[in-house]
């Protein structure tokens, strides 16, 4: 169950990590938008957004500083792409992130992922791993830790 945020004044309340999901994440994408409850930001809030470096992530993170004043912190998880995650990191302050964050999650990705679809012969029409997709579940547990930090 999600962690409930205390009745606000005028009856406002809102989820602290129960999110709607807008739009759809692709496999050869990195990105989601997520769209907030409006009464969470009519509150002053910070907010750990998912951020790949891309131009949706790019635009989401500026629309939320521009349109609600979100203190915005840019979570980027390391599962191994490379030199694009410290690129990541430099435009999401260009881009007006209070805080950017890389994770090293390549150690709990390969063990906790790559090795039980391996185990498990876990291919897409049978030549492809799923590396995109097996990656979610713990860039998701990373961020939700960064967030309640």
């Amino acid at each position: 169950m999600p962690a409930q945020m205390p009745e606000e004044p005028g009856g406002v309340k809102g989820s602290l990590v129960n999110l709607d999901l807008i739009g759809q994440c692709w496999s050869d994408r990195r990105e989601c938008f997520l769209a907030f409850p409006v009464e969470i930001l009519e509150l002053d809030v910070k907010v750990v957004l998912a951020y790949s470096g891309g131009l949706d992530t790019s635009v989401i993170l500026a629309w939320l500083r521009e349109e609600y004043g979100a203190e915005v912190i840019a979570y980027t998880a390391d599962v191994g792409q490379g030199e694009e995650v410290a690129e990541a990191r430099e435009k999401a302050l260009a881009t007006g992130a209070s805080e950017a964050i890389v994770d090293d999650l390549r150690e709990r990705f390969v063990v906790g992922a790559v090795f039980p679809a391996l185990r498990a012969a876990a291919v897409y029409e049978g030549e492809y791993l799923m590396g995109t997709s097996l990656a979610r579940p713990i860039i998701t547990q990373g961020l939700v830790e960064t967030a309640r930090r």
